[in-house]
């Protein structure tokens, strides 16, 4: 691929002052429901981007970035004229997208010709003038403005007018150029790595390993591919041999020890890498002694951080946590825009499986193999490795509520008794200590003892090897049962949104509700009902059909009517909106047996109300 960076060869322009622009443009609109696909492969880039600085004034290093300003540009949800703008500064770029021949924008019409929209990210993500990245940064335009065609104005977020939807069929569709020549910018920048510093590669390893298996499984297949990451792999691991300091007091079997499970924790990730490419090819290749030291200060603190955000970003069930990252330091580095980012990239999975059909084990090929090697461990360092994950995602302990440190991190309480299970409100504290279904009251001294045990510090891979063996197998148990109850509970959702679902669907028909009702489907259209002052949801024609509908034998509407009105005051008062923040909140504070009690209660409603009032010839049904 000739690299063609643009009018006489320079790189293209960036637009000036990104952090001001992002201020002055961006608006917080978290309720579009694809925006999240389209900013998780923008932060790849953002995070890609640190690892190599610009030289140019300004240029964001890993010193010098401001994650809210990169991520509020990224999510932004701009008016016409705000966008209109965006794409006036991003198409001056110049790309080599068609494999070797200047990509010349004039005014967005080349761009709206190839791709379907002028929106191009090159300003926001290309943060490198270096020639060798090039190819890199254009994999990631295509991914991105793929994205867009099919995710912005031009595809299905603002359809009018009844147009369908225009869903790719398959992966490989979301890249507008092509996968061949997506393929082969990959592979370029691939040869032109001939620094052999471990640091970017291994992280820059897993982002390559994210597009792969999340967007174009094709590049698996590529032999190229494989042999030139194993390739930058080896030459980093060679390097590293050849820079070996021996641990201190080698002779010391404790100290050895310490040395030996810190390095394997922070080497799993790129060997889960590798095995999807070769699982042989680095067989015996690396040992404790041999990649001790394998980071430098900086660059070790810099790569544990980086590495810890990728995992919320591919989603946190998937991954053990970053022992050794302390979670304190880790909030304090990046915690606000990780918050942020979270919230809005939450349903970036479901929408790949809802419309690829594919689930999270196809996109993830190495989390089985992940989980069975942590199988093969000792049970206490399994159960030590799920607590840390426990309290570095700061779920609140409550059953069934989905706040976290992450979502309010100002009023969040732990437990003084064993320090790993937290509560959003003194009132969750008080109905977690013994409920029915996952009381803390009965695993708070199992985990306060697990946690002396250990020397008061789980990521201490060293430490809680040694004190393991000093661990009753009967507390290990119970732990590893409460962690399992505890990830159920906190991840049974369908109850719950299917609930809000009803009451948004039962809440704009105009009909009377009362399944006894011979008049129940049968109405003039200006029709005016009474709605029950109680929840506002049920309407009926009359006060002797709402004196029925409160006793039905069936549905009795007073079984479920304070359960509704429950959720509608968490909800603000509004259940419409299924986007809206506070019908989030809402559907977080909703306890599983309110939302178990009302989905019994509408299937029976239904199917009385379908049963007892057929529609006569001519009767219409307004929704």
């Amino acid at each position: 691929m000739e690299l063609v960076h643009g009018p006489n060869g320079r790189p293209p322009p960036q637009p000036a002052s990104a952090q001001n622009k992002a201020i002055e443009w961006c608006k917080y609109g978290l309720s579009d429901p694809h925006w999240p696909v389209i900013c998780a492969m923008g932060f790849l880039s953002a995070v890609e981007a640190v690892c190599e600085p610009s030289e140019g004034k300004g240029g964001i290093t890993a010193t010098n970035i401001v994650w809210p300003a990169v991520l509020s540009f990224l999510m932004a949800k701009r008016t016409p004229e705000q966008r209109k703008k965006l794409q006036s500064d991003m198409n001056t770029c110049s790309c080599p997208i068609n494999a070797g021949s200047a990509f010349v924008h004039k005014d967005g019409a080349d761009a709206l010709a190839r791709t379907g929209t002028t929106f191009f990210a090159h300003g926001i993500i290309r943060v490198n003038t270096n020639d060798n990245m090039t190819p890199y940064h254009c994999l990631i335009i295509h991914l991105f403005t793929g994205l867009s065609k099919y995710l912005t104005s031009l595809g299905v977020t603002r359809l009018a007018k009844g147009r369908t939807s225009e869903w790719p069929t398959v992966p490989s569709e979301l890249l507008p150029h092509g996968v061949a020549v997506t393929i082969e910018s990959l592979e370029a920048w691939l040869e032109s790595l001939h620094d052999p510093a471990p640091f970017p590669l291994l992280l820059l390893t897993q982002l390559v390993r994210l597009c792969c298996t999340l967007i174009i499984p094709d590049m698996v297949a590529s032999p190229k591919i494989s042999r030139l990451v194993v390739s930058a792999l080896c030459k980093a691991y060679e390097e590293a041999k050849s820079t070996v300091i021996p641990p201190p007091n080698p002779w010391f079997p404790e100290a050895k020890l310490s040395v030996t499970e810190t390095l394997k924790l922070r080497i799993s990730p790129v060997e889960m890498f590798l095995s999807n490419f070769s699982p042989t090819t680095m067989k015996n290749a690396l040992t404790a002694q041999e990649v001790y030291q394998f980071w430098g200060a900086h660059d070790r603190s810099f790569f544990d951080w980086a590495t810890a955000v990728l995992r919320l970003f591919t989603a946190s069930s998937l991954f053990p946590p970053q022992v050794g990252v302390d979670p304190k330091q880790f909030w304090a580095q990046g915690g606000s825009t990780i918050m942020v980012f979270r919230s809005v990239t939450s349903s970036m999975f479901s929408h790949l499986s809802n419309k690829y059909g594919i689930t999270r084990d196809a996109l993830e090929p190495g989390v089985h193999t992940m989980w069975e090697s942590m199988e093969k461990e000792a049970p206490w360092e399994n159960v030590c490795r799920r607590l840390l994950w426990v309290k570095f995602e700061g779920r609140c302990g409550k059953a069934g509520c989905t706040e976290s440190l992450q979502t309010i991190s100002t009023h969040f309480q732990r437990c003084t008794g064993c320090g790993i299970v937290g509560w959003c409100s003194k009132e969750h504290q008080r109905l977690s200590w013994k409920d029915t279904c996952h009381a803390h009251w009965d695993v708070c001294k199992a985990l306060a003892h697990f946690v002396l045990t250990a020397g008061g510090d789980l990521s201490d891979g060293g430490k809680v090897a040694r004190a393991g063996p000093r661990i009753p197998l009967t507390e290990v148990q119970l732990i590893s049962d409460w962690i399992n109850t505890f990830n159920s509970l906190q991840n049974n959702t369908k109850d719950r949104k299917d609930m809000f679902e009803m009451l948004r669907t039962h809440s704009n028909r105009n009909m009377c509700f009362s399944a006894g009702c011979t008049r129940a489907k049968i109405y003039p259209a200006s029709k005016k009902f009474d709605t029950c002052k109680a929840c506002g949801i049920f309407r009926y024609c009359n006060a002797e059909c709402q004196k029925r509908g409160w006793k039905d034998p069936a549905a009795p509407h007073k079984e479920v009517c304070p359960v509704i009105k429950r959720v509608i005051a968490n909800g603000g008062g509004d259940v419409n909106d299924e986007h809206t923040t506070s019908c989030r909140t809402a559907e977080g504070h909703v306890s599983i047996d309110d939302a178990a009690l009302a989905n019994d209660w509408f299937t029976r409603f239904n199917r009385e109300h379908s049963e007892r009032s057929p529609l006569g010839p001519g009767d219409k049904i307004e929704l």
